[in-house]
């Protein structure tokens, strides 16, 4: 017998809704997706959507653009204590995205109050991306100037 799930083929709409995602994390939110099971929960996202859909037609789409998943990335620097220089420009580049969206909703106007409200459980990490960009370089390497010590012994080597 069928469920509900395989009845309304959610899978599809799911795979369907997936293709609009820009990032990791978003990809990865739709799949876990599952039917909300209460009225209330319904019309509480309802009026998310309209006040989404709302939004986007008066200020145009969020400053969102391919991002990585800076949450696995964070996860897995908490069990081995390492990332790599490519994985501190992902998520530095991730909190430039956060920050161009925040910029993007202080335009909007009171009347986009659950938008607002989700948006401002949000930190400022402004800092940490500035940090990032100051030790890493272009060439997603660590940057000879980084620290002092690394500098006094990168110009040994290259003395030697």
């Amino acid at each position: 017998m069928q469920d509900i799930y395989q009845t309304f083929e959610f899978y599809k709409i799911l795979e369907g809704i997936s293709q609009y995602s820009k990032t990791e994390l978003g990809k990865e939110y739709i799949a876990n997706l599952t039917m909300l099971d209460s009225f209330a929960l319904v019309k509480e996202s309802l009026d998310d959507l309209s006040e989404m859909i709302s939004l986007i037609y008066r200020f145009g789409p969020l400053p969102i653009n391919n991002s990585a998943n800076a949450i696995k990335l964070i996860e897995m620097a908490k069990k081995t204590g390492l990332l790599t220089p490519r994985d501190l420009h992902l998520i530095a580049n991730d909190v430039l995205t956060l920050n161009d969206v925040n910029s993007y909703l202080k335009q909007v106007d009171v009347s986009y109050p659950r938008t607002k409200d989700k948006i401002a459980r949000y930190y400022d990490l402004s800092s940490l991306e500035k940090e990032i960009h100051r030790v890493i370089n272009n060439a997603l390497a660590v940057d000879d100037h980084a620290s002092e010590r690394l500098f006094e012994i990168r110009t040994k080597l290259k003395k030697l």
